[in-house]
């Protein structure tokens, strides 16, 4: 009955704290709840962006990736529409994530370096920045060593209790050919996102795991 209530009277706040809820929970849960975000969040806003990120997320986190384009590309015309949102730091992460899933990966680490120079010590920037420099084609050294810096900063931020961000600083570790720290990073995220009962977020971590103790990055 209170969501109920806070989504006639509120729909933007009662958006925000569904994104906030789809982030801390996973699987299809977490779809659930990203779906409804962006249902209820006025459309072409700053809550519709972040709804449309996060429900992109979590489909792909889902192993959904084609029902993860529609929202997308929704809310990268959301950014297209509204340029004056390009220096707020939550559009910033949100544009870089998007992307990022896009490909369009100069773009996402200009976005996303944005947002920390607007909001130091950002864990959540500094997660997605790392996860960006830390994947794809043509990685550098230098790429590698500031991923697994800034995966670093965010786990210790995190207390090493986001799976999401312990799973970012296992991929940049063993990207950058430190399988040890690797593994140990990647049980800890496997153990987090199992203990929050988060079988589908596990699972994937499981087979990234297996690749990490073999050996492939």
């Amino acid at each position: 009955a209170a969501a109920g209530s806070i989504a006639a009277e509120d729909p933007e706040l009662a958006a925000e704290l569904l994104i906030d809820a789809a982030d801390a929970s996973g699987g299809d849960h977490a779809v659930t709840l990203a779906a409804r975000a962006r249902e209820l969040a006025p459309e072409g806003g700053e809550a519709e962006l972040r709804a449309c990120v996060a429900l992109a997320r979590v489909l792909r986190d889902a192993g959904r990736d084609a029902e993860a384009a529609d929202p997308s590309e929704r809310a990268a015309a959301i950014l297209e529409a509204n340029p004056q949102a390009a220096h707020d730091p939550d559009v910033l992460l949100a544009a870089g994530v998007v992307d990022a899933m896009r490909g369009e990966r100069a773009r996402s680490l200009q976005r996303l370096r944005g947002a920390l120079a607007v909001r130091p010590d950002w864990a959540n920037a500094e997660a997605a920045l790392a996860s960006v420099l830390s994947t794809g084609e043509g990685l550098t050294p230098s790429d590698l060593r500031e991923a697994v810096t800034l995966a670093d900063r965010a786990t210790a931020r995190t207390g090493r209790k986001n799976a999401a961000v312990l799973d970012i600083l296992a991929g940049a570790l063993a990207a950058s050919g430190d399988f040890p720290r690797a593994v140990a990073a990647g049980r800890e995220a496997l153990d987090v996102a199992e203990r929050s009962g988060d079988q589908t977020a596990a699972a994937a971590m499981r087979l990234r795991l297996a690749g990490w103790e073999a050996g492939r990055r």
